[in-house]
């Protein structure tokens, strides 16, 4: 790894990232400056045709390592689906019934509370005494409430929170990836998001849309499908979905506020 990149900490991570974050990161980290095809954009953190140099490359490298770490800190945090949370519940009521059953187990005058004074000092009949099989559930099920109150709490914090997303669907790794690296562009060279169009009028018909191009779209280009591994279709799509939301929230300053 070059000086340049030591130059600057690297955004410490609460949570592993995924494999192909890892594979990405250590490109970005290890190639040798001009080695990756991402290092071609360098020159877009420039004045207008102005050349790229070894610490603007080291620049944008850290950004884009920034970049995934944040992405994947995102993901780690992201609020549960209605379905993660349906299920937990599941789980819970499952986990309040075994607990329920294994008490039951006991005799009458050995659940609960109860069975913290021990056997009653009248049982001449021996009704109320504890084999070694009622101890061995009370065992398991003393063993299992630890748990069942940790799911508990977790699923009441879960549940606090804002609105779950949708049922079973969460943001995907390549828009969380786009959107991080969005907000990275424009802090830093404060340039748009825009991907224009490239179209071609053939007579008198509607024009024919041959592709799409800009800045941004050339970085997330040159990262996602040449470093990373998405197709270029998946890139584009994710780019383009991203500008119109940042249009809107510049339309509707309620949105952000979301």
């Amino acid at each position: 790894m070059g000086t340049a990149l030591r130059q600057k900490p690297v955004v410490t991570l609460n949570a592993e990232p995924n494999l192909q974050d890892r594979f990405v990161i250590q490109d970005l980290i290890s190639a040798p400056l001009g080695q990756l095809p991402v290092d071609q954009c360098a020159n877009l953190l420039c004045r207008e045709g102005g050349a790229a140099s070894n610490e603007d490359v080291a620049r944008l490298r850290r950004g884009l390592i920034e970049t995934y770490f944040n992405a994947a800190q995102l993901r780690w945090e992201a609020k549960a689906t209605s379905v993660e949370l349906a299920c937990a519940r599941r789980a819970l009521g499952a986990l309040t019934k075994a607990v329920t059953n294994l008490d039951n187990v006991a005799s009458p005058m050995q659940r609960g509370l109860r069975a913290a004074f021990g056997p009653p000092a009248d049982d001449v009949g021996g009704v109320q005494e504890v084999n070694a099989f009622q101890s061995a559930c009370r065992r398991i099920r003393f063993n299992v409430i630890p748990p069942m109150m940790e799911l508990w709490q977790l699923v009441d914090a879960e549940a606090a929170k804002s609105a779950p997303a949708k049922t079973g669907e969460r943001k995907k790794r390549l828009r969380i990836l786009v959107e991080e690296l969005a907000d990275w562009w424009i802090a830093e060279t404060g340039k748009t998001l825009a991907p224009y169009v490239r179209a071609k009028r053939l007579d008198h018909r509607p024009a024919f849309v041959m592709g799409r191009e800009g800045p941004f779209l050339s970085l997330g280009m040159a990262l996602f499908c040449k470093v990373d591994r998405f197709n270029e279709s998946e890139v584009i799509a994710a780019v383009t979905n991203v500008h119109e939301d940042y249009l809107a929230k510049r339309k509707n300053p309620e949105i952000t506020a979301q």
